[in-house]
């Protein structure tokens, strides 16, 4: 499904897994393992790139020390979601989301905001 929602796009930052608990321990993935979850994630990011795009993770810090194995997705590109003045994560990252309340013109509300 995602492979066809991308068709025709240049995707220069690449296609990413968002993988985080779910708020309410409401999510059908909440309670499977490290190894499931890392592996359902390698899944996504290899067929992404055998289509020829970038793949990536994200999700937040506690998530990828906790409930993945990351040395197994670490050669992909990493997307962190830490909201504070100063990234405080131990392994290589390509893009850090930083904060969820910026401002736009143009749009209402809080918008996440990104350092790649």
């Amino acid at each position: 499904m995602v492979l066809s929602l991308c068709q025709g796009y240049g995707l220069p930052l690449g296609v990413y897994y968002d993988t985080e608990k779910v708020a309410g321990d409401t999510g059908r993935a909440d309670g499977i393992s490290a190894a499931q979850r890392t592996a359902n994630a390698v899944a996504f990011c290899e067929t992404i790139r055998n289509a020829g795009y970038a793949a990536g993770v994200y999700s937040y810090a506690s998530w990828f020390y906790n409930s993945l194995n990351f040395a197994n997705i670490s050669k992909y590109r990493i997307w962190i979601a830490q909201y504070r003045d100063t990234l405080d994560f131990n392994y290589h990252y390509d893009i850090w989301q930083y904060t969820s309340t910026g401002k736009v013109n143009g749009v209402s509300g809080g918008v996440d905001m990104n350092i790649g």
